[in-house]
C-alpha cells in the first residue's frame, strides 16, 4: 500500500486479518486495532472511543471491508504489529462496510521470514515462518492462580536453512488446523 502523511483515503477493499478486542484505556478511553491487507502489503487500522464503539462488530476477523474516509499517517513504531509504516485512524466521517462479491476473494500476501531474521523484528510482529518441526512436545493445560483460568499450550521447535526457534502455540491454537499443520514434520504458519 503505497501512502503518504496526512491524506484521507476513500473507497478502499481489504480483507481483516487480525483483530484485537476493544481494550480500555485511562479512565473512560477505549480502542481497537486491527490488521488488514492487499496483494501489496498490510496495514493497521486503529479507533479510538466513539469510532471504537462504533466500529468495533463490523470489523470482523476475515471479513472483506471497504474503508471511506480514514486518516493516513505514520503509525507508532511501540505499537505497531505489522510491516507498514502507515496506519489508517478511523474518523468521526469513517464508513466501513462489509463486502461481499463472490467474483472477487482477495489473496493475502504472505511475508515470509528466515528464522535467522526474525530476531530483528519488533516484539508482537506477526510474522510468515516455513521449517521442519524438529521438537513437538505434548500439550499441557495450568490453571492460573490468579484468575481461575485454563490454559493450555503445546511447545514445538522448527527449523529452517539459517536456523531454529521455539514457538509456544496457546489455548483454542493449539487444535487449529488453520493454524498450523502437525500432520507431517513439515510446519508452515
Amino acid at each position: 500500500m503505497i501512502a503518504t502523511t496526512n491524506i484521507v483515503i476513500t473507497d478502499q477493499l481489504f480483507p481483516i486479518i487480525y483483530k484485537s478486542s476493544l481494550r480500555q484505556y485511562s479512565t473512560n478511553d477505549k480502542v481497537f486495532d486491527a490488521i488488514v491487507c492487499d496483494l501489496s502489503g498490510d496495514i493497521i487500522i486503529v479507533a479510538f472511543n466513539e469510532e471504537a464503539g462504533r466500529s468495533d462488530n463490523i470489523m470482523t476477523l476475515k471479513k472483506n471491508i471497504t474503508i471511506q474516509s480514514g486518516d493516513v499517517r505514520m503509525v507508532n513504531q511501540k505499537f505497531n504489529s505489522s510491516q507498514s509504516i502507515y496506519e489508517i485512524r478511523l474518523i468521526p466521517s469513517s464508513i466501513i462496510n462489509s463486502y461481499k462479491s463472490a467474483s472477487f476473494n482477495p489473496v493475502i500476501k504472505i511475508k515470509q521470514h528466515q528464522i535467522i531474521n526474525i530476531y530483528n523484528l519488533f516484539h508482537g510482529s506477526h510474522v510468515d515462518v516455513q521449517g521442519t518441526i524438529v521438537y513437538d512436545d505434548e500439550t499441557t493445560a495450568n490453571i492460573s492462580q490468579s484468575t481461575g483460568q485454563s490454559h493450555t499450550r503445546r511447545p514445538i521447535k522448527i527449523k529452517d536453512d539459517t536456523g531454529s526457534m521455539n514457538v509456544t502455540i496457546w489455548n483454542e491454537k493449539v487444535n487449529s488446523k488453520k493454524t498450523i499443520f502437525l500432520s507431517t514434520p513439515f510446519l508452515s504458519f
